[in-house]
C-alpha cells in the first residue's frame, strides 16, 4: 500500500503544478508478473451550450466535451451489457480510456463525481448521478 500512497501523493503534487492537464496514468508494479494501472481523468462535467457566453471557441469546446461524454456513456452501457461491439473509437476520450473502461474482465471501473448542492444545480447534479450509475 505504501507504493500506491506515495505514487498518488506525488501525482497530486504534480497535478498542482500542471492544472491544465486532465489525464494521469499511474502504473505500480507489485511483483514481476503483476502490476496495476490507475487512470485518473477529469471529465470536466457536462457543458451547456445554453450558458451565457457559450459562443465561438467555448461553444465548440462544450460540444466536443458533450460528444465525448455521450460516447463514454454508450461505451459503458455496451460494456456493462457485455455486447460484442463496443464503440471505443468514436471519441478521443473513449480511445484514451479503452483499457480501463471495463471491457476486459480483470478491469475495474470506478467512478467518482463532484456534486453541487445549490438548488440551481439540481438538474446538473441529477444528470451527473445518472451518468455515474450507467456502468452498473
Amino acid at each position: 500500500m505504501g507504493i500506491i500512497s506515495r505514487a498518488i501523493r506525488d501525482m497530486f503534487e504534480e497535478v498542482k503544478m500542471r492544472e491544465d492537464e486532465y489525464h494521469y496514468t499511474i502504473t505500480c508494479p507489485f511483483v514481476e508478473t503483476m502490476s496495476t494501472k490507475f487512470q485518473l481523468v477529469d471529465l470536466a462535467g457536462s457543458e451547456s451550450d445554453k450558458e451565457p457566453g457559450a459562443e465561438g471557441k467555448l461553444l465548440k469546446e462544450a460540444i466536443a466535451i458533450n460528444r465525448g461524454l455521450h460516447t463514454l456513456g454508450k461505451v459503458i452501457r455496451a460494456a456493462a451489457a457485455k455486447q460484442t461491439s463496443i464503440p471505443l473509437r468514436e471519441s478521443k476520450l473513449t480511445r484514451l480510456l479503452q483499457d480501463v473502461i471495463g471491457v476486459q474482465p480483470t478491469v475495474s471501473w470506478w467512478r467518482a463525481c463532484r456534486l453541487l448542492t445549490a438548488p440551481s444545480s439540481l438538474i446538473e447534479t441529477a444528470k451527473t448521478l445518472d451518468f455515474a450509475d450507467n456502468g452498473e
